[in-house]
């Protein structure tokens, strides 16, 4: 999730906060916008992350 964070800060962030680009990345306009179930898929990533969690033995309730 951190490798994300940064690919994504370099991708679209940085060019923005330097001056190089205004505006969001097209191409991300264009997948929100049309692609379903897009911006759903992307704040489920973002909440829980790629891969989830998993408690600790000593946290465990056997069920």
């Amino acid at each position: 999730m951190q490798h994300l964070q940064r690919v994504l800060h370099r991708v679209m962030f940085e060019p923005v906060l330097t001056g190089r680009r205004v505006g969001p990345p097209t191409q991300l306009v264009l997948l929100a916008r049309y692609a379903p179930g897009f911006p759903l898929l992307l704040s489920r990533l973002i909440a829980f992350g790629p891969l989830p969690e998993h408690a600790p033995a000593f946290a465990r309730r056997d069920a």
